[in-house]
């Protein structure tokens, strides 16, 4: 699947998504409800309490970010690591998927202390493999192309649309064969 967000597709940097939503989780650096696209809001309650039933707290530490905000992380790293080491790390204002409020940074917990190392071997994260993602890169494929659309000529187009909570949803699939 194509990346949604990158620095060869960046989005507008004006782009806001319409439907952000504060989780009950804060930004533990900011101290600021965290704000995340309610397309995927399910998807990370669900997958919060997996982890939860599996002995793991996890939670947000970073959601949505504008434009401004991911300019004022890139001085951040530049005055500190140098525009080499930033360039490396952090994603120029317009090309984060942070800014589609579809991307989420989680924290670990254990005692009430944050976890700064997990690998992917260790028990905190195989549970992450048993999850299937088919049905969110549909969602970022489907995504993309309205974002384009809406770059390309947002007279024309218009802000992308997102399905109302009263109408049907619908879910693309595909059927693995073994």
């Amino acid at each position: 699947y194509k990346i949604l967000v990158n620095k060869d597709n960046p989005l507008c940097i004006d782009y806001v998504p319409n439907n952000l939503i504060a989780t009950e989780y804060s930004n533990l650096e900011e101290e600021t409800l965290t704000k995340i696209s309610a397309t995927i809001y399910p998807y990370y309650i669900k997958m919060m309490l997996s982890a939860r039933k599996k002995g793991f707290n996890i939670i947000i530490n970073s959601g949505y970010r504008g434009a401004t905000y991911q300019q004022e992380i890139w001085d951040y790293y530049e005055g500190k690591i140098g525009l080499e080491e930033t360039r490396k790390r952090v994603a120029v204002p317009g090309t984060s998927e942070h800014q589609t409020g579809l991307a989420i940074d989680l924290i670990y917990i254990v005692d009430g202390k944050i976890v700064d190392e997990v690998t992917d071997s260790q028990e905190e994260t195989k549970w992450l493999k048993e999850v299937d993602s088919t049905s969110l890169q549909q969602s970022l494929k489907n995504l993309d192309k309205a974002f384009k659309n809406f770059c390309k000529n947002k007279g024309h187009f218009g802000f992308p649309k997102f399905k109302s909570k009263s109408n049907k949803q619908s879910i693309k699939l595909t059927m693995n064969i073994d």
